[in-house]
């Protein structure tokens, strides 16, 4: 058998097990998906915070901003842009439950989407009392590899209202 004829039987057999029976009630999905989408037209550039109800599939903007991360509660860490321009600032802000965001936490200097994240992946804690984020360009420990590869990126976390920021950083296994 051929590749092209080995390749549309196995297309059709795999379609065979996707496809919903005609007698299949749809799935029932539910709840809320909080993620970041283009703003402006610039999908490699996500600028603005949504809700998506699973059930309604509807979705609702929430914040200006990207990298978001909800609580089952509602209370939401994310990165935004305080300036504008292709090199900017980048604030980790967190926002309560109704929605009202607070002040930035940390900013991160000098960020580009595309080229300089040194600001990513906010976290809130369970109770939302703390955000965890990483960043680089810390301060600090340098991590070398085994193949001489030299980085370093670090874990801050905040408590929303608290001057005083946490910051651990070290070398995984395998790193001096």
């Amino acid at each position: 058998m051929s590749r092209v004829h080995l390749a549309a039987v196995t297309c059709i057999a795999l379609s065979a097990i996707t496809l919903p029976h005609a007698g299949a009630a749809p799935a029932a999905y539910r709840g809320t998906l909080t993620l970041s989408r283009d703003g402006a037209g610039d999908a490699f550039n996500p600028a603005v915070v949504v809700d998506l109800d699973l059930a309604s599939n509807k979705v609702a903007v929430r914040f200006d901003g990207f990298d978001p991360h909800r609580t089952r509660t509602g209370e939401t860490a994310y990165l935004t842009r305080l300036a504008p321009g292709y090199i900017y600032d980048v604030g980790v802000v967190a926002a309560d439950a109704r929605g009202v965001p607070g002040p930035p936490l940390h900013v991160c200097k000098t960020f580009s989407f595309t080229s300089n994240r040194i600001c990513h992946t906010p976290k809130l804690s369970p109770d939302a009392g703390r955000v965890a984020f990483g960043t680089a360009a810390g301060g600090g420990k340098v991590c070398k590899t085994d193949f001489g590869t030299k980085w370093a990126d670090y874990v801050a976390a905040r408590q929303p209202g608290s001057r005083a920021t946490t910051t651990r950083n070290g070398c995984p296994m395998g790193g001096s």
